[in-house]
Formats: C-alpha cells, sequence, structure tokens
C-alpha cells in the first residue's frame, strides 16, 4: 500500500511540475515577423556585392519581446541578429551578406522568443508570426575574362606602358600634390561609403514609418499593413529619392564613373567659356 502511495503522490508530483511548465509559455498573437517583408539595401543583387538583408519585428503586445532574428539561405545560416520590440514598435533587423552566384532560397525567422517578467525572470514565449516566405532569387554568375597567350602577351605590353606612363606622371606631379589628390581622393570615398550606410538606415526608419499597427481592439492575428500611396505620397516620392540615391552611393562604379562624366561636362564648359569668347 505504501508503495502505490508513494507512486501515486510521485504521479501527481511530476503532473502539476509539467502543468506549471506548460502554463508558462505565452502565445503571442499580435506581435513578430510581418509575412513578406524581406527586402535588400541594394538591388538587382549581383555577385560579389556586400548588401544588407532586412525584415521587420513588430509587437503589438503589452510587453516588450525579446529573442533572435535567424536569417537563413535554405538550410545554410548567413546570420543571426538579438532584438528587443518595445510595445507599439516596429523594428528594422538586418545583417550583412556578401552576394554570391546561383540559387537561393531566403528567409528570416525568430528564436528564442521570450519576455522578462516582473520579477526579472525570463519566460519561454511562443510567437504565432514567427518567419517569413522565402525570397527566392537567382544570381548569375561573373563572366571572368581568360586570355590566351597572345593576348596575355598584348596585355602585358599594354600595362607596361601604362606602368611608365604612370611613373613619369608620378614623377613631374609634385609631392604636395600627390598627397593633396590622395587626401581629397581618401575623403571622398569615406563621404559615399557614410552616405551608403545612412542611406540605408533611413529606408528602413521610412518603411517602418509606413506600417500601421492593428489596433487593440482588432481581431487577434491581425497583420500590420502599409499606408497607401495616396495618404503619404510626399513619403512614397521620398522613399523613390532614397533608394535611386542609394543604388547611385552605394555602387563605385555608378558613383565614380557618373562623377567622371559630371567633372568631364564641367570642364569642358569652362573650357569653351574661357577659348570661345
Amino acid at each position: 500500500m505504501n508503495l502505490k502511495k508513494t507512486l501515486l503522490y510521485t504521479a501527481v508530483i511530476f503532473s502539476f511540475i509539467f502543468a506549471r511548465g506548460v502554463s508558462a509559455i505565452t502565445v503571442v498573437q499580435n506581435g513578430g515577423i510581418i509575412p513578406s517583408t524581406i527586402w535588400y539595401s541594394k538591388e538587382p543583387l549581383v555577385e560579389g556585392d556586400v548588401v544588407k538583408i532586412h525584415t521587420i519585428v513588430y509587437d503589438n503586445e503589452s510587453q516588450t519581446l525579446y529573442g533572435t532574428v535567424v536569417f537563413m539561405d535554405g538550410e545554410v545560416l548567413l546570420g543571426k541578429k538579438d532584438f528587443k520590440a518595445e510595445p507599439g514598435t516596429v523594428s528594422d533587423i538586418s545583417i550583412v551578406w556578401q552576394v554570391t552566384s546561383g540559387n537561393h532560397n531566403i528567409s528570416a525567422s525568430i528564436q528564442n522568443a521570450h519576455i522578462i517578467d516582473k520579477a526579472g525572470k525570463s519566460e519561454t514565449i511562443t510567437i504565432t508570426k514567427n518567419e517569413t516566405p522565402e525570397s527566392k532569387q537567382f544570381i548569375e554568375h561573373k563572366v571572368v575574362f581568360r586570355p590566351t597567350d597572345d593576348t596575355t602577351k598584348t596585355v602585358d605590353t599594354v600595362f607596361d606602358q601604362v606602368g611608365k606612363v604612370e611613373k613619369t606622371a608620378s614623377d613631374i606631379i609634385p609631392a604636395p600634390v600627390k598627397e593633396i589628390a590622395s587626401s581629397v581622393f581618401g575623403g571622398v570615398e569615406n563621404w559615399r561609403d557614410a552616405n551608403s550606410k545612412s542611406t540605408d538606415t533611413k529606408i528602413g526608419e521610412l518603411k517602418n514609418s509606413l506600417t500601421i499597427l492593428p489596433s487593440k481592439d482588432a481581431p487577434k492575428n491581425t497583420l500590420p499593413t502599409k499606408q497607401k500611396f495616396g495618404d503619404r505620397p510626399l513619403d512614397y516620392l521620398k522613399m523613390f529619392a532614397l533608394q535611386a540615391w542609394a543604388f547611385l552611393v552605394g555602387s563605385k562604379i555608378v558613383f565614380y564613373g557618373l562623377s567622371a562624366l559630371v567633372l568631364f561636362l564641367v570642364l569642358r564648359f569652362i573650357w569653351r567659356k574661357i577659348f570661345r569668347r
């Protein structure tokens, strides 16, 4: 009889502990990742480029949500980022990715989701909207020129001549001028890089501001929505301008190529004004 009582008490205790463990898991329905919100800081994606992959986490609950957003390419981990989402806010979460060629199925999901209770203890939660659909991308492989023996000799000859010209120009140009030119170029490159990063941040902030969270009276599982162009046309025009600027300063080839063209046109205009009076 004592053995039966012992087994019964043990079963009751374990069931009580299990019930407490199950009840401790809170289900969050008005927070998580907004579906279909994978986007890239620079498009189209080109092999070798370094871009940011973005998604949005929102919290329309009464408590702050914590967790980790994990970015995957199929079964391959691209990166992860911890987040803290305050009630009534939208957060832009991103990682850096160097683009590779081939097929990609990029997605984001929330792991290790939890809240902090009033006692300061972490409580595991389940978020119903915890992942995005896959963003399917195909990146073409860059064609690499592989010269033959004859073309190699020709290219070597050209580079020899270019090297001689560079050496001659370097000998002719005074050292102070070279230092100034190097300093100016370094300053321009730092300015371009800083503008590229700040523009990417502004685009994320503007996307967040265009997101409308459901009202507190809305039914459960109501998703956030985007404001329409007619409601905030200036912000959508600003978004278009920022994306165009991000494309310009985000690509060295485009930025310096266009800068060289503008400089050439300005110098030609000045030349014509001076010598064709």
